[in-house]
């Protein structure tokens, strides 16, 4: 299986669905985003368990190169929480 199909798997078994809008990968139920720079900078292997990861707070979880800045973030998080 090559491994962008694993990734995929991954994200697609954790709930995550790709938002075009801000190019990354959500699940707002888990209130967790990656975007999809650090998916393709991860091996399946990598992305695979920080998908498994639950929220521990129930906070959002942003997982990126570069974290967002928190105009950035509430701005998003506002945009999910609707």
């Amino acid at each position: 299986m090559c491994a962008f199909t694993r990734k995929a798997d991954a994200l697609d078994s954790g709930g995550f669905v790709f938002d075009y809008r801000y190019g990354t990968y959500v699940n707002v139920g888990k209130k967790m985003l990656f975007s999809h720079q650090l998916v393709d900078a991860l091996s399946p292997e990598e992305l695979e368990a920080r998908v498994a990861v639950a929220a521990p707070s129930g906070e959002w979880q942003f997982f990126c190169l570069k974290p967002p800045t928190p105009y950035v973030r509430g701005k998003i998080e506002a945009v999910y929480s609707k």
